[in-house]
């Protein structure tokens, strides 16, 4: 009788080590997921600093026109 409860309480116990280990591989599952996410999220900042880099070059360009014609104008009066 001793040895059949002390077989159900071992039963048990794997079951939940077995529920255990099951959440464990869900739970590397998300952060898997979750690292995806900010490698996809690092990936669109890199992109915004290129535009951000091509917008303030774009508008150094219209700075040194501006300030060309400015001049021009400015010299020939």
């Amino acid at each position: 009788m001793l040895v059949c409860e002390l077989q159900k309480q071992v039963y048990e116990l794997q079951m939940l080590v077995y529920e255990l280990q099951k959440q464990v591989y869900e739970l590397q599952v998300l952060v898997c997921e979750l690292q995806k996410q900010v490698y996809e999220l690092q990936v669109l900042v890199c992109e915004l600093q290129v535009l951000v880099y091509k917008a303030i070059a774009y508008l150094w360009g219209m700075c040194d026109r501006i300030y060309l014609v400015t001049f021009n104008i400015q010299c020939r009066g």
